[in-house]
């Protein structure tokens, strides 16, 4: 009994870090606190990476339809995080971050929506879930979004989080332009600014 449970155990790790290995050589991290997998969508797509998007993401349109990005707190992979189910490290929905956009985002529209440890949207009073492109047409820049579980002093555009626990941040950007998508690991894309708070 104790053979069968350590072989188990050995498959399963040895399982995680198969997935670990490959996971990071189809992804792509951006410095700016960014991460987003590489040939998503695309017919030609890997059986591990279609597994790793149906857990997470259930489907993905192709690169030239839309970029996914998903906020991350350092590192994206570890073995840790991939036994718990966890791909990346999350950031913390109890502190206080933003989300600086600079400059205009080259592609057709964008949405930023936050999700609660549940990978489901994150009920709150304000009903507010995410922010689009379009209602912040016009905005000078920088356009700071907060992302808080308390409007922050100040804060324009404020995107409500749980008061604990990992959130997860995504950037979906739709019909981009060819060059942020060939460049997406060097592109200056918006600054995830994490972890102020308790």
């Amino acid at each position: 009994m104790i053979a069968v449970a350590a072989g188990v155990l050995l498959a399963v790790v040895v399982a995680a870090a198969v997935l670990l290995a490959h996971m990071r050589q189809v992804t792509l991290v951006n410095p700016r606190g960014w991460m987003a997998i590489r040939n998503i969508g695309a017919q030609d797509t890997d059986p591990i990476t279609r597994a790793v998007i149906a857990r997470f993401g259930l489907f993905a349109n192709s690169s030239a339809e839309a970029l996914y990005l998903q906020a991350q707190a350092g590192e994206p992979f570890s073995l840790r995080n991939i036994l718990r189910g966890e791909p990346i490290r999350r950031l913390d929905g109890g502190r206080h971050h933003r989300i600086r956009i600079e400059r205009p985002i080259p592609a057709e529209w964008w949405s930023l929506t936050l999700y609660a440890a549940d990978d489901y949207l994150f009920p709150n009073a304000e009903g507010r879930y995410a922010w689009l492109s379009q209602e912040l047409e016009g905005e000078p820049y920088p356009i700071v979004i907060d992302v808080a579980p308390e409007r922050p002093a100040g804060a324009r555009f404020w995107l409500p989080s749980p008061p604990e626990g990992p959130i997860g941040l995504t950037m979906r950007l739709y019909r981009p332009d060819v060059e942020l998508v060939r460049n997406l690991e060097r592109y200056p894309l918006p600054a995830v600014e994490a972890g102020e708070g308790r």
